[in-house]
């Protein structure tokens, strides 16, 4: 297994706009998926209304997941300032969670969900992507 990492402080944040009790499951939670040209990944999160997409230049995923917003003890902590900046490692196991340690010796078992994420790409024209010298990209939609 392959260790994986990404921007805590960006998941956190991204959790604000993930949907809390939809019945769309895979909604209830952040999607990370690779960029195309290996240039870190997208952290997305949307519950249907508004969507959020951060562009995590330091991020190195294998694969895409969605990862569950229930464990509320670290997407409280991952979305404060103190975090902004630290990078979670984790490895993913064979039971549906990441085991996810953080550089200040915390350490998290996150469920992931097993579904398939919406085509957030579609939402966002592909020329609002193009970033120059910014970390992050936030794109807010209130009418998706």
């Amino acid at each position: 297994m392959k260790n994986e990492k990404f921007n805590v402080y960006y998941a956190g944040l991204a959790s604000l706009f993930s949907s809390k009790d939809d019945v769309r499951f895979y909604l209830n939670g952040i999607y990370i998926e690779p960029c195309e040209n290996d240039e870190g990944a997208y952290i997305v999160a949307t519950d249907g209304h508004r969507l959020v997409a951060y562009h995590d230049r330091g991020a190195t995923i294998t694969e895409p997941l969605i990862l569950s917003t229930d464990n509320k003890g670290f997407f409280q902590t991952a979305k404060k300032k103190d975090y902004a900046g630290v990078y979670g490692s984790f490895v993913r196991d064979d039971e549906g969670f990441i085991t996810l340690s953080i550089p200040e010796g915390d350490s998290y078992r996150l469920k992931t969900i097993d579904g398939k994420y919406p085509d957030w790409r579609r939402v966002i024209h592909r020329s609002r992507l193009i970033i120059k010298n910014v970390q992050t990209l936030l794109v807010l939609i209130q009418n998706i």
